[in-house]
């Protein structure tokens, strides 16, 4: 169970490109929910495909691209998948099969100092207070079980035969992304306890729990059911079935039992207690977190979305700002104000408790990239 062992690691650990952005949000989750601050990610793995492809061409534009994916999808350190290799004999560089190079003969040695400088600022924002989050979202791990097998990737270089592939490509669904969800599994439910109708667990406080999985564990279920009987609204996408051979003659009573409850249904917003921590269309990725009376957000440049492995060589390559107007509601007062991402930017706000919000510096302009087709 993925969320269950990353939480019992002191500091929970990704990895990029091997790893999708969004992958991060399961890591990031676990944290969050076992009190960790820490959210690492081996960064630039592979960034331009398996193996390495364009070594000591990387371009910075696109490296920045990958961290302000992740930094949007729950991590907060930053750990470089890339060394000054050198051969035995010290004439010339080794090479390294998914690394990117850092050396000083490198096309990322000059800016490498401003770049480090840039990710430090974020990450250390994103350290602050604890991670913002209003909905749990129940993580498809029976899901991933039950169909698990070995999987091959379209791409022959690279073959998904790790464990945790299953859930690679996982994400939060759409409708409650202005919600800032987090993952959580039956262990953490378990561990919940229920009140005012509010989901506490540990540090974290949910005002729902939506459960959109085929295959649904009955021990699980047991303990939805439960909390759904005390009173916690439960968003019920679609009557899950229980997977595995030994089978509970009550599993299907249960789920209509669920069902049944007025604090249940499939159509989310009539669960959901009051607004999401941001709306909008098309929302750009973010992530959120409470220092105080303070919500601090990290909004990732839209070309850092949805990213996937290879990298394009220059797919960070970008010549217009990009608009998106947005509500943000953080101490019960929502703030109407317009993102406005400029080539290559993201962006980083803090709102206060009275819903004064401010931009803080965090610019980095890398030199614009080439683009080299595959």
């Amino acid at each position: 169970d993925l969320l269950t062992a990353y939480a019992a690691v002191d500091v929970p650990e990704t990895e990029v490109m091997i790893y999708e952005p969004a992958y991060a949000q399961i890591v990031a989750s676990a944290a969050a929910l076992a009190g960790r601050r820490d959210v690492s990610c081996e960064t630039f793995t592979c960034a331009y495909g398996f193996p390495r492809r364009h070594f000591k061409e990387e371009q910075t534009a696109d490296l920045k691209l990958i961290a302000d994916a992740i930094f949007a999808n729950g991590v907060n350190q930053v750990f470089w998948h890339g060394k000054p290799f050198q051969a035995r004999d010290g004439q010339g560089d080794a090479e390294f099969y998914a690394t990117v190079y850092v050396g000083k003969h490198g096309a990322l040695a000059e800016e490498l100092p401003a770049f480090n400088a840039y990710m430090e600022k974020v990450s250390t924002a994103m350290k602050r207070g604890r991670v913002y989050a209003s909905v749990a979202v129940y993580l498809p791990t029976e899901d991933a079980w039950m169909t698990s097998e070995r999987l091959t990737s379209t791409d022959p270089t690279w073959d998904h035969w790790y464990p945790a592939h299953a859930m690679n490509y996982t994400q939060p669904p759409a409708e409650v992304k202005g919600w800032r969800p987090l993952w959580i599994n039956r262990d953490f439910l378990k561990q919940g306890t229920l009140e005012g109708g509010l989901l506490r667990v540990g540090e974290q406080t949910f005002s729902a729990l939506y459960l959109d999985v085929y295959y649904l564990d009955d021990d699980a279920l047991a303990t939805i059911l439960g909390l759904a009987r005390a009173g916690l609204p439960v968003c019920l996408k679609r009557l899950p079935h229980q997977p595995g051979l030994m089978k509970s003659p009550t599993f299907e009573a249960r789920v209509r039992e669920l069902q049944a409850l007025p604090n249940v249904s499939a159509d989310f917003p009539r669960v959901a207690r009051g607004k999401p921590l941001v709306t909008g269309e098309n929302l750009p990725d973010f992530w959120a977190r409470v220092d105080g009376a303070e919500t601090i957000l990290f909004f990732a440049n839209p070309k850092a979305q949805d990213l996937h492995l290879p990298l394009g060589y220059g797919q960070s390559l970008a010549t217009d700002d990009v608009a998106r107007p947005i509500e943000i509601t953080a101490n019960g007062k929502t703030t109407a104000l317009t993102l406005v991402f400029k080539p290559y930017q993201s962006i980083l706000l803090t709102i206060d408790g009275n819903g004064t919000y401010r931009f803080e510096d965090i610019t980095f302009q890398p030199k614009t990239p080439v683009v080299k087709m595959p």
